[in-house]
């Protein structure tokens, strides 16, 4: 499992045997049945994840509604960002989309690893900044693409992500109801494309 973070710190020039010998010895290897919960609302996120399989899906109540915030997938980090670089309780809910395995680093390693390895801090800002971009785009396209817009831009953009979601997960995080979800996907069944998840 630990040849994946070596390919990452190979392809963001982070890579040294010291390096990987710190990480294996500080690193947690686990697993996450489908729907299972990594982190609830309240709690402080401890841990940031390399997802090895699957993939983790976070979300936020509102009222009895869950609201999706963000997915990642295969070879992605993941965290409840604030919670875990501010060590703050957590907005959001974190949990496993289908059968997941996970590589966790606590915070405290973390910021070991981070004070000892600057190549290792670039790295994670690197890949920080990208993520950050991507949720940015994302908050603009909710504000200034129209709900088929929105729709297209996930299948076509970023397939993988929605077929690891389910349909009321899509609805929620691209912002509309369940009938305006209905009707765009019955006006895009002429174009051909991997099924998406329902919502079992």
């Amino acid at each position: 499992m630990i040849k994946p973070v070596i390919k990452l710190l190979r392809a963001c020039n982070a890579y040294s045997e010291l390096l990987l010998l710190e990480l294996k010895r500080r690193i947690v290897f686990k697993h996450f049945s489908t729907g299972e919960l990594i982190l609830r609302e309240g709690d402080t996120c401890r841990y940031i994840y390399f997802i090895v399989k699957g993939g983790l899906r976070a979300y936020i109540l509102k009222g009895e509604k869950e609201i999706t915030t963000w997915g990642m997938l295969e070879n992605d980090l993941a965290a409840a960002a604030d919670s875990f670089f501010l060590q703050i309780p957590s907005r959001e809910y974190i949990e496993a989309c289908g059968e997941t395995e996970v590589i966790c680093l606590s915070h405290e390693d973390y910021c070991l690893l981070c004070d000892a390895f600057p190549a290792f801090q670039k790295m994670v800002v690197k890949l920080l900044g990208e993520y950050y971009a991507k949720f940015y785009q994302r908050s603009v396209d909710l504000v200034v693409l129209t709900k088929e817009e929105r729709y297209q831009e996930l299948v076509e953009k970023q397939p993988e992500l929605a077929r690891l979601l389910t349909l009321t997960h899509i609805k929620s995080y691209l912002g509309m109801s369940q009938a305006s979800l209905s009707r765009i996907r019955d006006k895009d069944k002429g174009r051909v494309r991997p099924p998406l998840k329902s919502n079992e």
